[in-house]
């Protein structure tokens, strides 16, 4: 297999976007706030806004399969990372630590000094991957709901830059 790169999502790419979000919501909606439907539902303009939010990919064959979201200056928790997701067949490969350096060279040139995330306390292998890219709990919000209409804890993840 090719060395498998991280971007940035151009606003061309947007059903690429499309796909992959569709894709990682059907297969964990434990950990997304947003359904199925509301997914299916978003217009071409509602995606290509979207990815003015800073959306970073790993694409093999001309297809997205490892994403994370960059949320500049949340209004709760500042600089926030969302909607990370890795295709089964590419988990385990390394495709979220080439994702989030490059979201961290990224914030570190815009002057960000603190990064944070929120993760399902039951995604032990998601909350472990976190921790060896130095996040460390620093909270824990209960009884999020999340696209798959239940209620979760999730940890709340910070890491300095």
């Amino acid at each position: 297999m090719q060395e498998l790169q991280a971007h940035k999502v151009d606003i061309n790419e947007w059903d690429k976007l499309r796909d992959i979000r569709t894709r990682a919501i059907i297969d964990s909606p434990q950990a997304f706030g947003d359904t199925l439907e509301e997914t299916l539902a978003r217009t071409e303009d509602q995606w290509k806004g979207w990815i003015r939010n800073n959306i970073y990919v790993v694409e093999d064959n001309a297809r997205f399969v490892a994403s994370a979201t960059w949320w500049k200056k949340h209004p709760e928790y500042g600089d926030y990372i969302v909607g990370v997701w890795t295709d089964s067949k590419y988990r385990g490969k390394g495709l979220n630590k080439k994702l989030f350096e490059q979201i961290f060279t990224d914030a570190k040139s815009a002057g960000v000094t603190k990064i944070s995330l929120h993760v399902n306390i039951d995604q032990l292998a998601a909350v472990n991957s976190y921790k060896n890219l130095g996040f460390e709990i620093a909270g824990t919000v209960l009884q999020k709901k999340m696209g798959d209409g239940k209620l979760y804890d999730e940890y709340l993840m910070e890491k300095s830059l």
